[in-house]
């Protein structure tokens, strides 16, 4: 059995060291942890789902210390937060005291 990635993904910067197999492991991983979080919060899951392979290739592509990206109106910003070191939150989501359901610049590195 293959070792789970996303557990290991603290930052973008950890997805430099994955290989296209790897990558393409933890973008099932990343729709897996969406999935099971549709089942317990109402929210946008199908346009998050469609833009993990996206979200994983702007990381690659750019460095958002530096660069910016604006994603819409949170619709596809889980999986970003997936892979900024909120994985394990992320079922909090929509929660009080949980992720917030938006893009929010003072939590979004």
């Amino acid at each position: 059995m293959t070792s789970a990635l996303l557990p290991q993904i603290g930052s973008p910067a950890d997805l430099q060291q994955l290989s296209e197999t790897e990558l393409e492991q933890l973008a099932g991983e990343m729709r897996d942890e969406l999935i099971g979080v549709v089942g317990r919060r109402a929210a946008h899951f199908a346009s998050n789902l469609g833009v993990v392979e996206l979200c994983l290739a702007l990381h690659l592509t750019f460095d958002f210390s530096k660069d910016r990206i604006i994603w819409d109106t949170g619709h596809q910003i889980y999986p970003h937060k997936l892979i900024t070191g909120r994985a394990e939150k992320l079922h909090t989501i929509r929660t009080k005291g949980g992720l917030m359901g938006y893009p929010n610049p003072s939590t979004s590195s």
